[in-house]
């Protein structure tokens, strides 16, 4: 074998070695971004979790069933309180929306929440004048 041989040899193991090492980054960059978008989803999720105990715990449960029964029977201070609940869960949704955009969600997933907001929001009159009043502030 010549050195020409040889030099060829190894520019053909090198290239392959490339080639290789090429597909394991392909590989891990996809198994990365795998875990990025279940690490997303997970963390809406305990937001969403943590979101729903507040808002349903004894303490707000009350003014929540009042507010969606009629927002504008609510007092002053009730209305806050009842704002505050409802904004909360927006950011969630929100914080879903903006990790839709990065792929990291799947548009199943953001219609899901369009279903549960639809079912078991804003079929209450007093969530739906909520919205018409804050909708501005979510443009």
């Amino acid at each position: 074998m010549t050195w020409e041989a040889v030099g060829a040899l190894a520019e053909l193991v090198g290239a392959a070695a490339v080639v290789v090492s090429l597909v394991y980054l392909a590989a891990q960059i996809r198994q990365s971004s795998r875990i990025s978008g279940a690490t997303a989803f997970l963390g809406i999720i305990d937001g969403n979790n943590e979101h729903f105990r507040f808002m349903f715990a004894p303490d707000n449960a009350e003014l929540m069933a009042k507010g969606l029964r009629g927002f504008s029977s609510l007092s002053p201070t009730e209305r806050m309180g009842f704002e505050s609940l409802l904004a909360g869960l927006l950011n969630q949704v929100e914080a879903s929306f903006i990790t839709l955009r990065a792929q990291m969600m799947s548009e199943e997933t953001m219609e899901n929440w369009g279903w549960w907001l639809q079912t078991r929001l804003l079929c209450y009159q007093g969530a739906r004048d909520w919205w018409e009043e804050a909708r501005s502030g979510y443009d």
